[in-house]
């Protein structure tokens, strides 16, 4: 199952949404492939930090394809951010694997751009992170109508990330999303926290990051949706 993580605007989550929920699968014996589709190598630097990264972005330049590293948690990635080049190459590149994967991800860029297109022509499904505020609402309705009416792909559904109940505006928004998406709304918001961030500081998922004995709020949110996608998948298997 090809499932392409989109939002045409930055810092809602898509990385985030990703990592943890490839991690949540793996952990469950799920294998899962995460793709980097952005330019910026934001789920590369999440999962191996910036050295990594920079290595990665030289070795490109001499390579006619990426190739498959794997992360301590077992998750897969292959590096298409650092390649330029058109929609067939990175559908091409993505079905070579994709026989070899329960789960594929595409963490894609932060605007409608061909990598994004790339990424919508190949996907069985979409999964949309959005933060609960007015600039990350407003171009949903766009998004949508790109996602079923110009590409009719399916929608997995739509996650609020970084939640704050402290923020009026997140409030707010938490009960508007459901009200005018809900035929894509999943009912599992993920709470805002500090795990993340300083979790890709050291090239880790939350979940490596997170040694306490209690599972933090926020990982276990990633891992109900994650069991959500799984069942997902394991519907459409029966059906076919």
């Amino acid at each position: 199952m090809i499932i392409a993580v989109i939002n045409n605007k930055g810092g809602v989550g898509k990385t985030t949404t990703t990592v943890h929920i490839a991690h949540a699968l793996q952990s469950q014996g799920e294998r899962v492939l995460c793709v980097d589709m952005d330019d910026q190598a934001s789920l590369i630097t999440h999962f191996f930090g910036i050295k990594t990264t920079m290595a990665l972005r030289k070795a490109a330049q001499e390579q006619s394809l990426p190739s498959i590293i794997q992360h301590n948690s077992g998750v897969d990635v292959l590096p298409l951010s650092f390649m330029e080049k058109g929609k067939d190459f990175y559908q091409k590149t993505i079905r070579i694997h994709a026989a070899n994967y329960d789960h594929i991800f595409l963490d894609c860029p932060p605007s409608l751009e061909k990598r994004t297109f790339a990424a919508l022509d190949i996907a069985d499904s979409v999964l949309i992170p959005v933060e609960p505020d007015g600039l990350s609402v407003a171009g949903l309705n766009r998004l949508l109508e790109t996602i079923t009416e110009e590409y009719h792909t399916e929608i997995l559904g739509l996650v609020i990330t970084r939640y704050n109940a402290k923020k009026s505006a997140h409030t707010f928004f938490a009960k508007q999303i459901p009200q005018f998406y809900a035929d894509y709304y999943i009912d599992i918001p993920i709470p805002d926290s500090s795990v993340f961030s300083a979790a890709a500081t050291e090239g880790k998922s939350g979940y490596d990051y997170w040694k306490k004995k209690q599972l933090h709020p926020a990982l276990q949110a990633y891992t109900d949706v994650a069991n959500e996608l799984r069942e997902h998948r394991f519907t459409r298997s029966l059906m076919r």
